[in-house]
């Protein structure tokens, strides 16, 4: 699946390029199995290339998008977002100015937004059940 998708990441069709970017994202959203799948086709790389270097705002977009889809509740993709300069590459996108990209802008920040609320959670998660452990007659009265 992914690896026949992955190539047309880097047509010379803007059009391509963008369904492309699309069509990866709507299959990613939600789904662990596909998300799995594309973390070991390597997905993330191509993309994050993408929202760093294509021209056209559209593709970006699509591709910030396909970006999103992944990593969303999926801890590992997150890391493997940090780990290949994932923030540096969003962050790119705040240097250009104009009312087209400002929408993108808004995209990442709702992105970076919902990241951070599913880090909180987790943390909060892990703590409750770690004080659950610790003081197991506690919980119990």
């Amino acid at each position: 699946g992914f690896k026949a998708l992955i190539p047309d990441l880097n047509s010379t069709d803007e059009s391509l390029r963008a369904l492309v970017a699309l069509t990866l994202g709507s299959a990613m959203q939600n789904n662990v199995k596909v998300q799995i799948a594309a973390v070991e086709s390597n997905v993330l790389d191509p993309l994050l290339r993408i929202i760093s270097m294509d021209t056209s705002v559209t593709v970006k977009s699509r591709a910030v998008y396909a970006v999103s889809c992944l990593i969303r509740q999926f801890p590992f993709a997150q890391k493997m977002f940090l780990k290949q300069g994932g923030l540096s590459v969003l962050a790119s996108i705040f240097k250009e100015n104009n009312l087209i990209v400002d929408k993108l802008k808004v995209k990442i920040i709702n992105l970076l937004h919902d990241i951070l609320v599913e880090q909180k959670q987790a943390l909060e998660e892990q703590n409750e059940n770690k004080d659950r452990y610790e003081h197991p007659l506690d919980s119990a009265s």
